[in-house]
């Protein structure tokens, strides 16, 4: 069943609470069933449905309630509403899209603003949901791409290729420093004499031990996936084996695309990185040289405090070097939030956002057109995509605590908006 229920931010701070905890503990109005779907409408000055929630717990008390008072803008109603029965809302989606305003809403279902909890018909529940969907697989999309390092990653796999290809599963030892894989769209593997036929997409990582097969219960995976995961586990236990007695890294796939063509890289033990375009290329064999690998060591044999990049680099295109390293030293210093408007994507999207952040450059590389040595701290700042295509949007670029600056006014501009309409109501 479906409901929508109001949220006033004059009384209480949804958007935070959900960005710390993850969900709410709400009043409970009506006969709500663990499961149920319930869409969160936002009043002014939004007026539109914000977040989608699933129900986890029902009939609650305010002592089995999370503390959540540091969210409650008019303390004396949650004082007041300590008689109260609650829910557990968790977190489902949220979006921000004109599809989800009143009006909207009202021409495809909803009879007026809603002004407390409503089940809502089945028109009403199909069009919120679609418009969710729209939203989230346009992000996914656009995260998908930007969390990526590759677009396509080559593992040698002969031994294990016919698994692979049965059970569209890939493992190897939980040993970070003997498999250094950057974050790819795409996985294909090596048969013998680096024939490459497949591309797969990725579904899942997980850590299990395959000697003790009984953690896959344990493991948040559907039964299809749990299944194949058995399988492969239990046909190569008969077969290659698995020589390391501790954890492996499993690759869940998804569906795989077969190459028009197949693709070979010959005499290379390694894995390696290529374009969709070169895979596609219809060449019988692709070079690759271990040119970014080289580049990483020389990297980790440099000095801590120095991190020289911005050299010009002649693949087919024209590209300026970025140190890894200068990369993983600023976000020691500064963590993974945005330095501009302070978003953390792990705190909000949960274990799919971690790690996810770009840094700033805050002297363009292809201005400098030289090679420099980079101060991870002073020349580089993490920042989330919307600030750094902000900053990047104007020539020339905002400064940093510019963009700081018009953000910190245009809020203060909305509070007084927001207690304009407060006084007005």
């Amino acid at each position: 069943m479906n409901w929508i229920i109001t949220s006033n931010s004059n009384i209480f701070k949804t958007y935070e609470a959900f960005k710390k905890l993850g969900y709410v503990d709400w009043r409970q109005k009506v006969k709500l069933k663990i499961g149920d779907i319930v869409y969160i409408y936002c009043t002014r000055p939004l007026k539109k449905v914000i977040f989608k929630t699933i129900v986890d717990k029902i009939n609650m008390k305010f002592e089995d309630t999370v503390d959540d008072r540091e969210f409650w803008v008019d303390k004396e109603k949650y004082i007041k509403f300590k008689k109260e029965q609650y829910c557990r809302l968790r977190l489902l989606q949220n979006v921000d899209t004109e599809k989800l305003q009143l009006n909207m809403l009202i021409q495809n279902g909803l009879k007026s603003a809603p002004q407390c909890a409503i089940r809502i018909n089945e028109k009403l529940s199909r069009y919120i949901d679609e418009s969710f969907k729209e939203c989230y697989e346009n992000f996914e999309k656009k995260v998908k791409i930007r969390s990526c390092e590759r677009e396509v990653i080559s593992i040698p796999a002969s031994g294990t290729i016919d698994l692979i290809y049965k059970y569209r599963i890939h493992a190897h030892p939980n040993i970070n420093k003997n498999y250094p894989y950057k974050k790819a769209l795409y996985y294909t593997f090596r048969e013998k004499n680096g024939w490459m036929k497949k591309l797969f997409s990725l579904k899942k990582i997980i850590n299990l031990n395959p000697h003790n097969i009984n953690e896959i219960n344990d493991i948040n995976l559907d039964c299809e996936t749990k299944k194949r995961l058995c399988g492969y586990i239990n046909d190569r236990s008969n077969s290659f084996k698995f020589s390391h007695d501790g954890e492996y890294k499993f690759y869940i796939l998804g569906e795989n695309l077969d190459l028009p063509k197949a693709v070979s890289l010959p005499k290379q033990n390694n894995h390696a990185y290529f374009t969709i375009k070169e895979m596609y290329s219809g060449k019988d064999v692709v070079e690759r040289s271990n040119k970014e690998i080289i580049m990483d060591e020389e990297c980790s044999n440099m000095q801590d405090n120095n991190f020289s990049e911005g050299k010009m680099i002649s693949i087919r295109v024209n590209k300026y070097e970025r140190s890894l390293k200068a990369r993983k030293k600023c976000l020691e210093h500064y963590g993974y939030r945005c330095y501009v408007c302070e978003f953390d994507f792990e705190k909000f999207y949960g274990s799919i956002g971690k790690e996810i952040i770009e840094v700033h450059h805050k002297k363009a590389l292809h201005q400098i057109k030289e090679n420099y040595v980079v101060n991870p701290i002073n020349d580089l700042i993490p920042v989330c995509s919307n600030c750094h295509t902000i900053i990047h949007s104007r020539i020339p670029i905002f400064e940093i605590e510019e963009l700081k600056s018009i953000i910190k006014l245009k809020n203060i501009k909305n509070y007084r908006k927001y207690k304009i309409i407060q006084q007005v109501d």
